[in-house]
């Protein structure tokens, strides 16, 4: 009694682990083989170009498999060629069921399998995947590649394209990044776009479409660094070490306090001074600028008024005797005849008023250019005494128009 109860479980045990791997297998992804591809030209026999063609294309094809992030696995050892396979298995065409019985002997669920053909300066390439079990074509495509592009990069990016019309693949990669020597936080941007995040030193963008991409990294404290062209395989992890971040320079403001003090002038001012920063002098350089602009002005003015006060000593001012700082000039009668030829007397009335005028607004030119003189003096000292916590005090600078009366001309005097 006790023999069959230990047989009986035995047996249930060995029906249990039967069935668990019969699970576990079924979870798993279905395989695929990739045949090598028939190649024929239409103009004759295949060249050895044409020939080189085909394999390049196929073993790109294969590799797609062989990455495992589709929706198929390579079935192990299953490269073999098309052409050599029907012969074994004595398939005279391209039947379903025929392509069915290559495939189980492989040990796929999935056989893809075309040809490549060169028409004129171009291939076209045929491609079919079949279900091996169902023993039915699942899918096909037609494409055509151009002799430029049937080899290196644009032959791979053909097949990545081909593949994943046949199998519905979507491939996928991460760029994974570790940070060292810099901030623990930060921020990964793909393409200028923040796509993940910096923690504890390191972090990664997963579910990208393989390419390739510009990656930077941004932290806090430290410059923004980058690199272009990071190539994201499919099925890969693309890790990149950060190890030469620079930190950004930051300055230090310090401590200011505000004295009022009382000038020499009876006005009272205020000063803002900085024991352990920097006084800015913005002030000071813009009234400097002023008094410059302001000096340029009177002396322009100055001229103009000397050059017509010379003109009216000649011609006089013929309003009247006893009008005006000059009753008559010294070539016009006060009736307003000339007495030396070349003398136009009708000209005095109007070099009255612009010497009038322009004497009067090269006073106020003068007198704005002293105020600007004073105040950028004052912002000057104020700065350059600023770790003093003083005002340093300053010798008025005196601009002063001199405008000849005889006509001579104008001079600047400058008193400090």
């Amino acid at each position: 009694m006790i023999r069959v109860l230990s047989v009986t479980w035995l047996a249930a045990t060995l029906a249990l682990l039967g069935a668990f791997s019969t699970t576990a297998h079924a979870g798993n992804k279905p395989t695929i083989a990739v045949l090598g591809l028939e190649v024929s030209d239409a103009a004759g026999a295949p060249t050895p170009a044409d020939t080189q063609a085909a394999k390049e294309l196929t073993d790109a094809l294969r590799s797609r498999s062989k990455l495992g992030t589709g929706t198929y696995a390579y079935a192990p050892g299953s490269d073999k060629e098309l052409m050599e396979l029907k012969l074994l298995n004595s398939c005279d065409n391209e039947a379903p069921a025929c392509m069915a019985k290559i495939g189980e002997s492989l040990g796929a669920d999935m056989l893809m399998y075309g040809r490549i053909e060169k028409k004129g300066r171009s291939y076209e390439v045929t491609l079919i995947l079949l279900d091996v079990h169902k023993k039915a074509r699942e899918k096909n495509t037609v494409a055509e590649l151009a002799l430029a592009e049937s080899a290196g990069a644009p032959l791979q990016a053909q097949a990545k394209k081909l593949y994943a019309k046949l199998t519905g693949e979507v491939s996928t990669c991460t760029i994974a990044i570790k940070v060292t020597g810099g901030a623990e936080r930060g921020s990964i941007l793909i393409d200028n776009e923040e796509k993940g995040n910096i923690t504890n030193g390191s972090g990664q963008v997963a579910n990208l479409p393989e390419g390739r991409y510009k990656v930077a990294v941004e932290m806090a404290g430290f410059r923004r660094w980058e690199r272009a062209d990071v190539t994201c395989s499919a099925g890969q992890n693309a890790s990149i070490s950060v190890d030469n971040l620079e930190k950004t320079e930051t300055g230090t403001t310090g401590t200011t306090g505000t004295t009022g003090t009382t000038g020499t002038t009876g006005t009272t001012g205020t000063d803002v001074i900085s024991r352990e920063g920097t006084t800015s002098q913005s002030g000071g350089n813009g009234w400097k600028k002023v008094a410059i602009g302001g000096t340029v002005a009177t002396v322009a003015l100055a001229g103009v008024s000397a050059f017509s006060w010379y003109e009216l000593s000649k011609t006089g001012k013929l309003t009247g005797k006893d009008e005006g700082f000059l009753k008559y000039g010294q070539f016009c009668t006060p009736d307003g005849h000339a007495t030396m030829a070349g003398v136009n007397c009708s000209t005095a009335g109007t070099y009255d008023t612009v010497t009038w005028t322009a004497g009067i607004a090269t006073l106020a030119a003068g007198a704005f250019t002293i105020y600007a003189f004073i105040r950028s003096g004052s912002s000057e000292g104020s700065a350059e005494h600023a770790d003093n916590g003083h005002r340093k005090r300053r010798d008025q600078l005196v601009v002063t128009p001199v405008i000849a009366p005889n006509g001579g001309g104008a001079t600047l005097e400058f008193n400090w």
